[in-house]
């Protein structure tokens, strides 16, 4: 059974630890001291068995299509660096690989962008059905708002990395592993840089007369762009199997403790 908000407990002071309350005992609650209101939802009774089955088959999913967007921001960095020093020769009155790497263009920009969008489809699935797993009250937004924080200008730029770590600490059962990993600020730092630098490159594309030099810029500045990608890409393949692979033990430990009882 799914819990949405914490059941009614009757709070005491701790004896054996002042200023510490505790709900008599029930072991679903943890103790913080100084506080009279539950802590968060902890592996007893984590998420419930309305995270199904195959919640564990669409992070992998989701993994995959992560490394692939990896492998394609790889890819382009390749491209670019090709296409730069094409460039070079073209300056250099040698345009016998320029008419190629234009002709290559809109494959290494069109494709990935089919993959980034295949991916967050399937990311954003994966997410909404991790909130809608755990309690409501974990978590500062619905788990609508979970999906709708990626699309919703502005908004996307801090409210997707807040609903992450909402879940992250959903999920874990003790205090102590509550603490955001690295990977998860990294990610998000590496993915803000990457879509900075690909609105840079794009307004300063735009903003001007097509030449060498402009084109020369526009290359590195994709290139540096796509780095950033690579590293974003890294640090969500991790983030996604931690949530996944923590997700599923609180589902497990729950759906066991509720056949011991």
């Amino acid at each position: 059974m799914r819990l949405t908000q914490p059941p009614a407990a009757e709070w005491n002071p701790d004896a054996t630890a002042p200023g510490v309350a505790n709900a008599g005992g029930d072991p679903a609650w943890a103790t913080y001291p100084g506080v009279s209101a539950p802590a968060p939802l902890a592996a007893t009774v984590g998420t419930s068995q309305l995270l199904p089955d195959g919640f564990a088959r669409v992070g992998r999913a989701v993994q995959v299509l992560l490394g692939l967007c990896g492998a394609a921001s790889v890819a382009r960095i390749g491209f670019e660096l090709w296409g730069m020093a094409a460039l070079r020769a073209a300056a250099a009155d040698d345009f016998s690989v320029l008419s190629r790497y234009g002709e290559l263009g809109p494959y290494f920009s069109s494709g990935p962008a089919v993959l980034m969008a295949a991916t967050g489809l399937l990311w954003m699935a994966w997410q909404h059905r991790l909130a809608a797993a755990v309690p409501r009250w974990t978590l500062r937004r619905s788990p609508g708002w979970h999906v709708g924080s990626w699309l919703v200008p502005v908004a996307n730029l801090w409210f997707p990395y807040q609903n992450l770590t909402d879940l992250h600490r959903a999920v874990t059962p003790d205090s102590a592993g509550r603490r955001t990993p690295l990977t998860y600020p990294l990610w998000w730092g590496l993915w803000l840089a990457s879509t900075a630098s690909e609105w840079m490159t794009n307004a300063a594309t735009q903003s001007g007369e097509t030449t060498l030099g402009s084109m020369l810029a526009s290359s590195a500045g994709t290139a540096v762009g796509e780095a950033f990608s690579v590293g974003s890409a890294v640090c969500a393949v991790l983030v996604v199997g931690d949530l996944t692979r923590r997700a599923v033990q609180a589902r497990d430990h729950a759906v066991a403790e509720s056949e011991l009882r």
